[in-house]
Formats: structure tokens, sequence, C-alpha cells
């Protein structure tokens, strides 16, 4: 004991106390503070008499002093009418008197045990309970009395009094009671001083008294205090509350309780005691739970998913407290839970899968440093986010700066816990699914959190990895799904940088490939927070997650019409969201570009568009097909959405005052409506729900979704009519709220969100400029909105003319590089809108010059589509043409390939005038150019094949195009020659089939060259075929035979290019029935591939000739 300090016997105290009273060498004081009963001292007197006395023992200087002469005031200062005084202040000096005098009499205390008692009675459960109020009056003798205790060790008198256990129990929770309002709440803070010596004094008590368990209990429970005030702590069951709420956060402390830095300071400056007291703690807790679990009914046991309830009947309740203590005693102070952890590692391997699960999640989170007060998920993946960030920029700050909620773990557990972190590791593979998701859990917070900010090492972290690769494919979904959701604890960083350590998707046993494979489960947007990066060829991160949005549309094949709603989802909130760019993260909505880039982007439309483009560039043929083939409906399903809006309009929400009309009304909508739900999962749903939405009635509602699928509007019209649409039935009657899954998914297929007119000139800008190696894939684009949706260049049509008179090649000028995609959206425009594009005498004599001058063969073939279509004068533009590439048109000469692609085109579109030069085109067509070859070939390669024709090729495969638009041309199939046209024409393709693309008298075509005049001539008789049905019937049984075995002859380019053609036409319905039988051909195919799609294809259309007689069923039964 400090100094000595002991208790004066009682015999010596008796003896004292006849001496004279204060009798004290050197202490000038000798007023009385005892009174006779009814002759009290007033409280100001005795109030001035202890300050008085208060002064002068602290004045008072005696190096030996005789305890024995103290005994008379030490005796007084005890009294109770001093010590149980009503008066705050004299209860306060009374104190503050006796600490002086023990610190006088040192080391023999003048006072016997039980005025000790009484002593620290007062002490402990007044003094030190008014140091939460700094404002009182007597507040600096309540801190000099604790100031006293500490420093002269007082303290430990409480040793010596008889049963110091309530005592000892009662100073530690006063104590901490001191801080128990928030620092927030009070308009003096604590002094600091109070802290100190708290810290001081409780760790003096500590280590040198046996305190009672309960002690233990107190300073441990004072951890609890971060917990979140937003409930009881006895409520907090679900995993999901320890993911803290910010909604919430007004409810959450915001700095370390000072009491729990007083108990953190306790662990760690008493160690070992410590160690020992908690162990006991635990041993207990653990023990009990143990027995109560095994003495429960197993089968009351039950699967629980995000939620613990039932705990308390299991005798988990007070395992789960000690286990969230753990948590928070690891983040304190590790050192003092050393010999529970393998208690708790124990539990891993326990027959309860309720212990199991709750030792795997408290392992877990013990490793990821997160405590009692839970954490913050990181800034989640944010596809619509603008301005984007960028993996090579550093990882924007965390705005979170509460230390609380900030995961920390102040040891590496993998290192300083070996054997447990890897039996933690272990439970991966755990019998149970229940252990198996909560490892999952645990593992993505380990990721996530990067060991608690400490780090992992290489190992560690693959094999973390590789656990939660195995759970993305675990055979339960429940682990599945929670290994999806845990993807929201990752920032893009952390996904790239994290996740993405393993290879990305470059690697079949990643995590990213795992995910990818369960894209078919759920959808994610990883790939479009990655879109910045993999725009700007970020290697790294096309390596992680490049292929992401080819692997989503590539699932589109699996015939799951609920799967397909889900892509359509993933399309329109994760891959190219309908609010990116969001304005959240700017004020102008524009990125300013870094010092080193040239490129920048001038609004939203531009961004969106570069998104798009970034989207088709990063999809493989597969993929590109559905997404492109997803476009081509939209533009159709609008179309049934306007006319759906129109049976609307007219059934006035049922309201038809004529009975008659009032039925065919009903009967169109119904059509509407069947018609619109067809390709839906769920029709009968959808159908109700569209009835109900036209029952509502609402014209506003109508004309939000005009201006949705109508090409005509801008992206910004577009998008706030689909957010006001939705906005208003979900805060509309409880009636109509359920239709907006229904309505989600017909808008997300009808509304023109990606070949929005907004994006043209962006895209039309990239085809020019090649802006970030986008230049091919905006042509691409370009090309797709000029065919499926025509309409959407309205607007942007003028512009399209005025560029093309201002590139307009000539004798000695060249055409830009991409006048070939700019003329045929033109093109396309100009075939359904004619009156609406220029007809100016400049812009004719240019499209004149791209027909005789242009380097491209395809520029040439729309410049004279466009001009015979709009011009009112075409045939003697045909002529001028005509005449002008006749007079010194052979191979070799000068745009060769460019003026034939022109001829055919005049035979298209003017039969007339080319009929007048039929003698010239024809002698052209097969004496010059079919029937001879200037690079000859005896070699006998049947599968050659050559990506990249050369000139004489596709002068071939041009002249073949002339032969099947002289059969085509407008008006012909009047003409008294079209028979004998057709049929000689007919008769030259077929001769290139069944000689295998061998026409020259002199047989020297070379292979590569056969094969590729063997495939155009199958594919002109398939294109005649749809366009005509008299080629149908010239199409003999003879004929069919040797045009079916294209799909057995080499090479494959051949076979899986025509099937492809035939697959396309029969789908559109028009081809007869019996090319379908040219499929089964395929039956034996050894190209898994080419096997695969004709199966998926006979399977489709299976399905389509079953609806369609069940429909032919329904009508019938309906007659």
């Amino acid at each position: 004991m400090a100094k000595g300090l002991r208790a004066k016997p009682a015999r010596q105290s008796q003896d004292a106390s006849t001496e004279k009273a204060y009798d004290i060498p050197g202490l000038d004081f000798e007023q009385p503070l005892t009174w006779r009963p009814g002759k009290a001292i007033p409280i100001a007197d005795l109030l001035d008499r202890l300050k008085d006395l208060r002064e002068k023992l602290a004045a008072f200087d005696d190096d030996q002093p005789d305890s024995r002469l103290w005994t008379g005031l030490a005796g007084d200062l005890v009294n109770a009418n001093l010590l149980g005084h009503k008066d705050r202040g004299i209860r306060a000096y009374a104190v503050t008197c006796i600490l002086d005098v023990l610190k006088i009499c040192a080391p023999d205390a003048p006072f016997q045990n039980h005025q000790l008692k009484d002593i620290f009675n007062v002490v402990i459960n007044y003094i030190l309970p008014a140091l939460s109020d700094p404002t009182n009056a007597y507040n600096s003798q309540h801190v000099y009395v604790l100031q006293s205790l500490s420093e002269s060790q007082s303290i430990l008198l409480l040793a010596d009094v008889d049963n110091p256990e309530s005592l000892t129990s009662a100073l530690f929770t006063n104590s901490f009671d001191i801080f128990a309002e928030p620092s927030s709440g009070r308009d003096v803070e604590i002094s600091k001083t109070v802290e100190y010596h708290l810290k001081n004094l409780l760790g003096l008590v500590i280590d040198e008294i046996d305190v009672p368990h309960e002690v233990t209990d107190i300073i441990i429970s004072q951890f609890m205090r971060v917990a979140a005030r937003k409930q009881p702590e006895s409520a907090v069951k679900s995993r999901k509350s320890e993911v803290n709420d910010m909604s919430q956060s007004k409810l959450q402390l915001k700095e370390y309780p000072v009491a729990y830095n007083i108990a953190k300071s306790i662990c760690t400056t008493c160690l070992d005691k410590m160690t020992a007291q908690i162990t006991h703690y635990f041993n207990a807790v653990i023990v009990d739970a143990g027995t109560a679990t095994n003495n429960s009914d197993p089968s009351k046991v039950k699967r629980l998913y995000g939620n613990d309830a039932g705990d308390e009947d299991d005798g988990l309740a007070d395992l789960r407290k000690a286990h969230r203590l753990l948590r928070e005693l690891w983040r304190a102070c590790p050192d003092v839970i050393a010999n529970v952890i393998p208690q708790v590692e124990a539990e891993l391997q326990a027959d309860s899968v309720a212990l199991r699960r709750l030792a795997t999640e408290t392992l877990g989170d013990i490793a990821a440093g997160i405590g009692i007060a839970g954490f913050v998920l990181s800034a989640s993946i944010d596809p619509a986010a603008y301005p984007q960030i960028s993996i090579d920029q550093a990882e924007p700050a965390s705005t979170q700066l509460n230390p609380l909620l900030t995961p920390a773990s102040p040891k590496p557990f993998a290192a300083v816990h070996r054997i447990p972190y890897q039996n933690f590791m272990g439970r991966r593979n755990d019998r149970s699914p229940i252990v198996r998701e909560a490892w999952v859990e645990a593992a993505s917070r380990v990721l996530s959190t990067r060991a608690g900010g400490i780090g992992l090492g290489d190992d560690e972290q693959a094999e973390l990895l590789a656990g939660y690769a195995q759970a993305l494919r675990d055979p339960d979904e429940h682990v599945r799904l929670a290994a999806i959701r845990a993807l929201s604890k990752f920032s893009y960083h952390g996904a790239i940088t994290i996740l993405a350590a393993d290879g990305g998707l470059a690697k079949s046993s990643s995590v990213f490939s795992a995910l990818a494979e369960r894209i078919p489960d759920r959808k994610i947007g990883i790939w479009g927070a990655a879109s910045y990066d993999i725009q700007r060829g970020n290697e790294a991160v096309q390596i992680a997650a490049g292929d992401f949005a080819s692997r989503i549309f590539n699932a589109y094949y699996i015939k799951d019409e609920h799967l397909h709603a889900q892509l359509e989802r993933v399309l329109f909130e994760a891959l190219v969201p309908l609010n990116f760019p969001s304005s959240k993260g700017s004020q102008t909505g524009k990125r300013k570009s870094k010092a080193n880039e040239t490129n920048t982007l001038d609004g939203p439309d531009e961004v969106r568009a570069l998104r798009i483009l970034t989207l088709v560039r990063s999809l493989d043929e597969r993929s590109r097909r559905v997404l492109l083939g997803m476009q081509g409906r939209q533009s159709q399903i609008s179309r049934g959405v306007r006319v759906f809006l129109e049976a609307c309009e007219s059934y006035n929400g049922g309201v038809v005052q004529d009975e008659d009309g009032e039925a065919k009304i009903r009967a169109k909508l119904s059509a509407c409506i069947d018609s619109l739900c067809k390709p839906f999962y769920d029709a009968p749903r959808t159908s109700a729900d569209l009835w109900k939405f036209a029952k509502q009635h609402d014209r506003r509602n109508y004309q939000l979704i005009k201006f949705a699928v109508s090409p005509e509007h801008d992206y910004k019209t577009m998008s706030n009519g689909v957010k006001e649409l939705f906005k208003r039935i979900r805060e509309g009657s409880t009636s109509t709220q359920s239709i907006v899954p229904s309505l989600q998914e017909l808008i997300f297929r009808s509304a023109v969100m990606m070949y929005n007119r907004s994006h043209v000139p962006a895209i039309m800008d990239v085809a020019r400029t090649d802006q970030f190696g986008l230049g091919a894939t905006a042509h691409e684009v370009l090309r797709e909105i000029s065919s499926k949706t025509p309409e959407v260049l309205k607007s942007h049509v003028t512009a399209l003319c005025a560029e093309l008179e201002q590139t307009a090649p000539s004798a000695t000028n060249f055409e830009e590089s991409s006048a070939a995609d700019t003329l045929k959206a033109c093109s396309q425009y100009a075939r359904k809108y004619p009156q609406e594009v220029s007809k100016d005498r400049k812009f004719l004599t240019a499209l004149s010059n791209f027909a005789l001058y242009s380097q491209s063969p395809r520029a040439a073939k729309h410049a004279v589509t466009i001009l015979l279509t709009v011009s009112d004068r075409k045939e003697m533009h045909a002529r001028d043409i005509l005449t002008k590439i006749l007079k010194d048109c052979r191979p070799g000469s000068p745009n060769f390939l460019s003026r034939l692609a022109a001829i055919g085109q005049i035979c298209r579109y003017a039969p007339d005038i080319a009929n007048a030069e039929a003698d010239a085109i024809g002698h052209l067509v097969l004496a010059d150019i079919l029937s001879k070859n200037r690079k000859s070939s005896k070699s006998d390669a049947a599968g050659e094949w050559t990506d990249h024709p050369d000139e004489e090729t596709q002068a071939k495969e041009i002249s073949l195009k002339i032969l099947v638009n002289q059969c085509r041309g407008e008006g012909i199939e009047a003409s008294e020659d079209f028979v004998a046209v057709a049929e000689t024409n007919y008769k030259t393709l077929f001769e290139l089939i069944e000689n295998d693309g061998e026409i020259s008298t002199a047989k020297d075509t070379p292979p590569g060259q056969r094969n590729r005049l063997r495939l155009a001539a199958a594919r002109m008789i398939l294109k005649l075929c749809t366009s005509n049905r008299q080629f149908e019937a010239l199409t003999t049984p003879t004929r069919f035979h040797a045009l079916a075995w294209i799909v057995i002859h080499p090479p494959n380019d051949v076979r899986t290019s025509f099937v492809s053609q035939v697959r396309k036409y029969y789908a559109q319905n028009r081809l007869s029935t019996r090319w379908l039988t040219i499929m089964f051909l395929l039956a034996f195919e050894p190209d898994d591939e080419l096997r695969s799609s004709a199966l998926n294809f006979l399977k489709s259309r299976t399905q389509a000739f079953e609806r369609k007689q069940q429909d032919n069923k329904s009508g019938s039964d309906a007659t």
C-alpha cells in the first residue's frame, strides 16, 4: 500500500479522545466542528470554519506528525453531523479536510475502519457523482477530492473496510456515470483533469485491490457505450443493424466517450489483471451459452437470413452480447482478449449451427477491425455518377470522419492469431449454408476494409478472393445472393484494386469471372462505373472488368423472358443509366479535362453518347447482336405503344357514349394490350396492369409516355417524362401503384433511350474525329440508327446534307473516310422521308460527284440512292451518271468499283434508263468482269477464304448485285422482258452455286474468290426470293438441293454466313417454310457454335409455331 496508509486501532483512538480537542502543535484551529443536539452550528458559520480549517491544513508543515494528536479532529470530521449534513458544501469541505488529514498523517490513518467506510461512502456516492456537473458551486472541492485520492493513493484504504465489494462496485459505476451524458449535451465541459485522475484512480484500485467480478462487468460494459443510440442495445439482433444507417447519424456518437477511454486505459495499464478478469468473464458466458445450446432441441435452430430472432430461445443472447464486446475490445486493447480468441475458435467446431455462425461473424469482424458501432459502407458503385472517377486518380477521401465507424485493427489478426484465422477461413466449406453465408459476408468485410486498414498479405488476399469466388458458385442460392449483395461494400477503386486482384475476367477462377456467371441471378453495375477507364483504354480496368458487358448480353441467349427483362433493367440502370450523367457530382454537369487531355466533353449529351459508344465497342460479336437487336425492337414496340395510347384515349377510362362503338374500342384496346404483353415473362399480370392504366385515364400520363417513345423528342424531354411518369404513379392512389414494374418494363423496351436524337451530333463528331478510338464504333452506330430508326435523324438531316456538300469528291480530291456512313444515314432517311431531304442543286451535284469520283463503293451506292430518291428529275440524273460511267468503265480504271456500285443502284431505282444501256451493262458485267480472271489459279484448296477481298473479287461481287438489281428494279415486274431477264440472271447465279463459284471458261478462278462468289450468289438468291415470289417458283427442287448443300461444304465462313442469312429472312417471315429444312442438315455439324445456333433457332421457331397455333385455336373458339 502506497505510503503505508493504515487505519488507527480502536483502543488507541479511545485513549486519545480524553485529550484536549484539537491540541495539535502547528495547527492554529480551536473552533468546534460538532454540536450537541438542538445546538446546531449555523450553516454559514460551519462552512466558514471548514474553509478556515481547509486553509490551515493545506498550510500545515510537520515532517513527523503524531497521528494520535489528530484523532479528535478526525473524529469530528467524520461525525454524522458533517458527513451526513444536508448541505453539499459542508460535505464537500468536510471530505477535503479529511483527505488533508490523511495526507498529513500518512502512513497512519487516524480513522477506524467503520469511519473509513463512512468516508468512502460519502466520497463514492456523493462527491464523485457531483463531478458530472462542472457548474456545481463546489466543483473545485470535488475535483480536489478526486485528485487527492489519486495522488496520495488514499483510495487504497478501501481495502481495509469491512465488505468493500459493494463500495468498490459503486466506485466504478459512479466514476463511469460521470460521463454518461455526451459532452455535446453540456453547457460546460468536464475538465480533462477529472478524466486524468479517474484513470489513475481506477487503475490503482485494479492493480492493488482484489476487485469483485462485478467490477469487470462494469469496466467492459463501457465499451458498449459506442453502440448506436438509435435503439436499445438488447434490440440489436440483426447483422444488418451493424451496417450504420447514416440517416440516423444525429443519434450516433461522433467520438469515443470518456468512459470508453478510461476503460481502455485500465485494460491497457493493468494488462495482466484485466486479461485474467476478462478471460474469466468470457469463460462463464461461453460455457453457459454452450450448455444452453446443447440442451436445446436442434429442430428449433432455424434458417435465419439477415435476422437473428430466436437467439434468446437458444441461450445465445448473452453470448451475442459478449461477442459484440470482443469486436470492440480487439479495436481498443487486443492483448486483453488473447486468451479468449481460442475459445471463440472452439465455437467454430461446435455442433450448433448458430454458434458456428456467430463465431464466424465475430472473427470476421475482428479481422476487419469493425467494432460495436458498426461501419459505414464505402461509396457504392453508382453507374450514373458524373464526373466519373478514374482508377488512375486517387480514391476520393472518405467524408466519414467518425472514428467509431472507421474500421481499424490495431494488429494484423491473421498474423497474431494464425490458427484461429485459418479455422475461420475453413468455414467457407462449412456443411451448413447458413455458416457459409456468414463467412462470405465476413470475408467481404475483411477485403473491403483491407483488414481494418492494416493491410492484407498477398497470400491472405488470394485465399480470401478464392473463397469469395467459391461462394459466388455455391450450390445454395442464399450464399450466392449474400456474395453478390456484399459487393455493395466496395467502392469502384476497391472493386478494381481488391476484387480484381486475382486476374479479373481474364482468369476463369477469379471473383469477377464467378460474378459474371451469376449474371442470370442478379444484375451488376461494375462495368458502368468502369466505363470511363474502359473508354480511355486503361489496360488494368479493361482486363478486370472490360468484358462484363459482353457476359451480360450473352446471357440473353438463355431463353428466359424473366432474365431478358432483367437484362433490360441492367442496360438502363447500370450500363447506360437513364439519369446518366448525374449532376450530383458537378454543378455544371461537365468534366474538366486533365492538363494532358486534348479531348473534352462539352455537355451531358456528348458524355452519354461516349458512354453508349464505349459500351458497343466493348461487346463481342454475339453480345453486340443482342444489344443492336434490342434497339431494333424498340422502334417496333414504340409504335405499338403509340397505338395503345390512342386506344386508351378512345376508351376514355371505360366511359363511351356509343354502346355499339364501345365494343369496337374495347376490342381494339384488348388487341393492343395482348400484342404488347406477348413478350413479357408474366403476360397476365402485365395485361391486368395495362388495363388498370387504361381505366385510370390520366391524360398527363399519356403525354409523358409519348415524350418517352416518340423519336422527335430530345433526351432531356424523354428522361424527364419517364421520371415524372413514375413519380406521379407512385404518389397516386394505392390501387395503381402496383403497375409500376410492368410499366417500367414496357418503357425500357419502347423509350428512345439509346438511339436518341440528342446523341446523333456527338456520334457524328466522334465518327469524324475518331475520339478515344471510337470512330469505327460511331460509324456502326450511325448505320444502325439510319436503318432502324431513321426518324431520329430528322432534326440533323440538314447538317448531314451540308456536310456532304462540303466534303464531296472530285476528279482531283478524295472524300473523307466517314463519308460512306454519313451517306448511308442520309440514304435511310431519304428513303422514308424523301420530301424532307434537300433538293438544292449544289447538293444534288455533290451526290453526282460521289457517284463518279468516290473511292468507296458504299459511298457511291448510297449517293445514287439519295439522288434518285429525292430528285424530281431522277431520269436525267441517272442518264447523265450512267453515260459518264459507261464512257470509260473497265477493270483497273479510276474509281472502277464505285462506278460499278453506281450502275447497280441505277438498275434498282431507274430501271428504264438502265434498260436503255442493257447491252453495254451486260457486256461489262458478264464478259469483262465475271468471265475473266486477271489473277488466275489452278489450286483445289476448297476451304480457302479471305476476309479482305482484292479489287477483282469485289468487282465480281458488285457485278452479281447488278444482275440482281436488274431483277429488282422499280416497276420491272410489269415489263415484258422481266421473265427473260430474271431467268437469265437467275441461271447465272445458280451456275456459280453448282460450279462451286466457278464461272470463267478457263476454270482458273482462285479458290478464295470462288468461295466468296458462291456465298454472294447464294445470298443474292435468298434476297430475290424474299423480294418476289416468282423467284420461289424459279428455284426448282434441283436448284434448291444444290443451294442447300452450301451448309455442308467448306469453308466454314461460307456455311455460317449463309445459315445466318436464312435465319434472318425466315425470322422476318420473308421465306417460305421449305427453307427451314436447310437447318436440319446441321444435325451432325462438327462446329459446336454453328450447331448450337441452329438448334436454338429451331427451338424458337417451334415455340413460335406453338404460339401461332394457340392463337388460331383461341380465335376459332371465340367465333
